[in-house]
């Protein structure tokens, strides 16, 4: 999720290049031209993810990488440090189970799930059902929510594994 570009920032490149495929997710239908381009084997959709479908307020900045449902603590913070939207747009979110069962393969095992959208990742993770879904690794973007998250997955039987910069990695099972 958030998908943003196949290169810049990615967690799954190096992964594409040995081989691997996936689903990339992201709000901006201009960064899915080049995974288009270059990441052919994979799903591109152009979509925004949550556990809510009721309209949302989406902000597009000229840097996508900032781009997202952000709470008004999360705007105001980067409006602090210098960046401003340059477009707020309402948008309808559609949940994650609803994209696995439009796109995935029925039994379909998961060895990996990204995601960075802003801060609101925890919100994506509970638009999924982790019991109907077999992940193995789940990383994810430490933010305001970390405590909460934390919990949510350890209580649907994950382990937080490894924590790397802001990225946390969590892994299906007993360590």
């Amino acid at each position: 999720m958030g998908a943003h570009h196949p290169f810049r920032f990615s967690n799954t490149a190096i992964l594409y290049k040995k081989g691997w495929n996936g689903i990339n997710i992201d709000a901006d239908k201009k960064n899915l031209w080049i995974f288009e381009t270059f990441r052919k084997r994979d799903i591109n959709l152009n979509y925004i993810i949550s556990n809510s479908t009721k309209l949302v307020n989406f902000y597009f900045f000229n840097d996508s990488a900032l781009n997202g449902i952000l709470s008004k603590d999360r705007l105001k913070k980067l409006n602090e440090i210098g960046f401003t939207p340059t477009k707020k747009k309402k948008m309808m979110p559609i949940t994650l189970s609803k994209v696995f069962e439009l796109y995935l393969p029925e039994g379909q095992k998961i060895d990996l799930l990204t995601l960075d959208v802003e801060g609101h990742d925890f919100q994506v993770l509970k638009s999924l059902d982790l019991a109907k879904y077999n992940i193995k690794i789940i990383l994810t973007e430490a933010n305001e929510n970390k405590i909460s998250l934390n919990q949510y997955l350890v209580k649907n039987g994950y382990h937080l594994f490894k924590t790397e910069d802001r990225n946390l990695f969590y892994i299906k099972g007993k360590l």
